[in-house]
């Protein structure tokens, strides 16, 4: 793997053999400081590397966004089908197929939060008749944080512990926003309401979901990352929502993952 900027091999003391640590930390700049460059990745997989691969496939994941994940399909220099030594894939979490509601919000995991849904909230956060997609899919948002931040947070825990808990599902109320403003605005207006407007859309999902990474990390060191509620907030629907056993299926694709598993199908020539 070799990480590039502007299509050079990237040069900083820590470049190391990937550039990798060259590379990351410009994303920690804001949108507007590092569109102006190209950032590519080259992989070359050797005819070595994909016999040792499980079932024809290379797995990768971000590890500054939890959840973002995907693989690589491994295929013969003539886009045939590649056959491995090991034929069988790894057994990994399940990913997560967004539906109808959330594909039409841009969002991630609101759906059972929308009017109708199993955990949909008997209150409004906001005026108006709620008959728009936008406001369907801001009100979903909205009951998300509500449902979370009162059933994911630990009763009488300590400062940091609390402040951690209440803001993941803060940050990730944050983030399904500008989501949805990003793919039900046009770029055309969200650039007439302000220039700098969908810089700071991107900043906020890429920023955001980076802290709730690092609050998910924490708080999963010291047993404090509750993602499978027995409980449920006052005002909210509970007559079709059972909480799913612990270890669950279900319960490792809770609402609080902003970022879920994404198969990525790329065909990648095997080099000798």
């Amino acid at each position: 793997m070799l990480y590039k900027i502007d299509d050079a091999a990237t040069t900083c003391a820590d470049a190391g053999d990937t550039g990798l640590d060259c590379y990351e930390p410009e994303f920690f700049l804001p949108r507007e400081a590092w569109k102006a460059k190209t950032y590519t990745a080259e992989l070359t997989i050797t005819d070595d590397v994909a016999a040792k691969s499980k079932g024809g496939v290379l797995y990768y994941f971000c590890h500054i966004h939890s959840k973002m994940s995907g693989k690589i399909i491994i295929q013969n220099a003539d886009g045939s089908a590649y056959t491995p030594s090991t034929p069988d894939e790894l057994t990994l979490y399940t990913p997560t197929t967004n539906d109808d509601f959330d594909t039409m919000c841009g969002t991630t995991d609101i759906s059972a939060f929308k009017a109708d849904g199993a955990k949909a909230c008997n209150m409004n956060f906001f005026g108006g008749n709620h008959d728009t997609d936008f406001e369907k899919c801001l009100h979903a948002i909205d009951c998300h944080m509500h449902w979370d931040m009162y059933t994911e947070t630990t009763p009488d825990s300590d400062k940091i512990v609390t402040f951690m808990q209440q803001m993941i599902p803060h940050h990730q109320n944050a983030v399904n926003m500008a989501k949805l403003v990003l793919k039900q605005e046009t770029l055309a207006n969200i650039a007439a309401a302000d220039e700098g407007l969908e810089d700071i859309l991107h900043n906020i999902i890429n920023t955001q979901n980076y802290q709730i990474h690092q609050f998910r990390n924490y708080l999963n060191s010291v047993g404090k990352l509750l993602e499978d509620p027995v409980i449920r907030p006052p005002s909210t629907n509970a007559t079709s929502f059972t909480p799913p056993p612990a270890g669950s299926a279900a319960s490792t694709t809770a609402a609080s993952l902003v970022f879920a598993s994404v198969a990525v199908f790329v065909a990648l020539a095997v080099h000798a």
